[in-house]
């Protein structure tokens, strides 16, 4: 029987869309481990030129309460593990749980290894909801800052002189962070963070207080703690592990933990992974003591893609929608 011209174009058409098109040049990308779950976007300033954020207030729950919270949330990650240089929130410093990569850290530091063990160590971030200025529509989203980044954004908030304090995460009358990306195009890993600073005036969030008080309700249902993915110490260890065995059998011949991580590291830097974490100590408390600059160093969770809003509807709008529905 001959079909039907309809029913045959039912099928035989164009089926393209945005979202289809992203996820095909992404190919690949959902495969790897995640830091963040995969409903929150997350900011990724990786290309030269400049930004300005809004930082947004703390959201979550914390026995340092009575003493106030800064807007970061501070988190330590281990970057460069495994064939794919996936990256892990260190279980040892996040939950008080052994983490294999630190297992390795101590046995390294035990055979005066400081080389390998300053490649093992976790990384300091500083976790913050912000709005993107120049994509407000895209609503809150997520940014592990490099360590030394917060810092300057820090010595900026507070003169210690006058004790003057900048609330710049108030959402009525906070500052804007300004900050650009300098170096060599087409090469984020030796990008450097420059020019930080703070907008000499106050002001809100958004003109319209519906939207500050939907971008609120968000994060406070969405406090920061809770959008991170952590993994088992059985799953990390075989990532790390799977790394040393790839590499034994390219080469034919055994191949130590620490020729794999630090080869690990130096491909992240050609692929163009933004962290190779050297700069930073161990504890965040550290971190300014150490004589080599944070200030070059940028994340593989700065560019981890999300899943967009369904297309027509941009974050901000999908949130003022649900507010509305309430």
């Amino acid at each position: 029987m001959k079909k039907s011209k309809k029913s045959v174009f039912e099928k035989f058409r164009s089926r393209m869309t945005p979202e289809a098109v992203k996820k095909k040049l992404e190919g690949g990308k959902s495969d790897y481990d995640a830091l963040f779950k995969s409903e929150y976007k997350v900011f990724s300033p990786n290309q030269l030129g400049d930004y300005r954020i809004r930082i947004l207030p703390p959201t979550w729950e914390s026995e340092d309460d009575e003493d106030g919270l800064t807007y970061a949330y501070t988190v330590y990650v281990h970057y460069g593990i495994g064939p794919d240089d996936a990256r892990y929130f260190c279980l040892n410093k996040m939950k008080n749980q052994p983490c294999p990569i630190c297992e390795e850290y101590q046995r390294a530091r035990r055979a005066g290894d400081e080389q390998y063990a300053k490649d093992l160590r976790p990384t300091p971030r500083a976790l913050v909801w912000l709005i993107d200025r120049a994509n407000e529509e895209d609503g809150p989203m997520l940014w592990a800052m490099p360590w030394g980044v917060d810092q300057e954004i820090g010595r900026r908030v507070y003169d210690d002189v006058t004790k003057e304090l900048l609330p710049i995460d108030d959402p009525f009358e906070g500052y804007d962070i300004m900050f650009s990306r300098e170096g060599p195009s087409g090469k984020p890993q030796y990008m450097k963070y420059v020019g930080v600073d703070i907008a000499r005036r106050p002001s809100p969030l958004f003109r319209n207080e519906e939207d500050i008080e939907a971008v609120a309700e968000y994060i406070i249902e969405n406090p920061l703690p809770q959008t991170m993915l952590f993994y088992s110490y059985d799953h990390i260890k075989s990532v790390f592990d799977g790394g040393i065995e790839q590499q034994e059998q390219e080469e034919e011949e055994p191949v130590s933990p620490r020729h794999a991580i630090r080869r690990n590291r130096v491909s992240s830097e050609r692929d163009i992974t933004e962290d190779d974490a050297d700069d930073f100590p161990v504890d965040a408390e550290d971190a300014e003591e150490d004589d080599s600059s944070p200030w070059d160093e940028e994340s593989e969770a700065d560019s981890e893609d999300q899943d967009e809003e369904p297309a027509g509807k941009s974050a901000l709008e999908v949130l003022r929608r649900r507010r509305r529905g309430k």
